[in-house]
């Protein structure tokens, strides 16, 4: 929902009086761990994605077939 829209935007769609995002070890800190994923935030995944295929894959008619 925050897509696309500033802070103050979200901010007052959420009907909050602030609102403040966190860094990606920020919230690492408010976590408490290192185990976990951060490949959404960061863009760092931790495998190869082949970005044509992905694309096919879902954007297609085709069954998937294993």
């Amino acid at each position: 929902m925050a897509h696309g829209r500033s802070i103050d935007e979200v901010r007052k769609y959420l009907g909050a009086d602030s609102l403040v995002y966190l860094t990606v070890g920020e919230l690492i800190n408010a976590i408490g761990t290192t185990e976990l994923c951060t490949a959404c935030f960061t863009g760092n995944y931790p495998f190869t994605i082949n970005i044509d295929e992905t694309e096919v894959a879902f954007t297609s008619d085709r069954l998937w077939e294993p």
